[in-house]
């Protein structure tokens, strides 16, 4: 019973917030789908290791955020569902990343250093 409260809960948040006049929600929805397919399309374009050139993106979600005024703590716990899924993504790349990395002269595979990296957003976001 108190799984469906919560459920209904989370639907009802979810109302809530797109009842809110703020300037991103008058913004036309498609406008909004095609900037957002466009991020994603830049995103995506970028090599696997370039995290240095990604950085700067991460401005796009926050700013979405602060100009919706969407609150940012029920949103990651909805989004904490799917992170088992992440870790499991995570644990599995050693496997498919076998190019080694040298880390203090010792010779080390990108996976694990991918997933290592991973591992502390994840204790973090599920900390929250």
């Amino acid at each position: 019973m108190a799984n469906m409260i919560n459920s209904i809960s989370n639907i009802r948040l979810l109302d809530d917030l797109a009842r809110k006049e703020t300037f991103i929600h008058r913004i036309h929805p498609l406008i909004k789908l095609l900037i957002t397919v466009v991020y994603l399309t830049v995103v995506v374009s970028f090599g696997r290791y370039e995290i240095s050139g990604l950085l700067p993106f991460i401005f796009y979600p926050i700013l979405i955020f602060a100009f919706a005024e969407i609150p940012i703590a029920p949103i990651l716990k909805m989004i904490l569902l799917i992170e088992p899924l992440i870790i499991g993504i995570g644990i599995l790349n050693p496997l498919f990343d076998h190019s080694k990395v040298m880390l203090g002269g010792i010779a080390v595979s990108r996976g694990w250093v991918t997933f290592l990296g991973s591992s502390p957003f994840s204790v973090i976001s599920t900390q929250s």
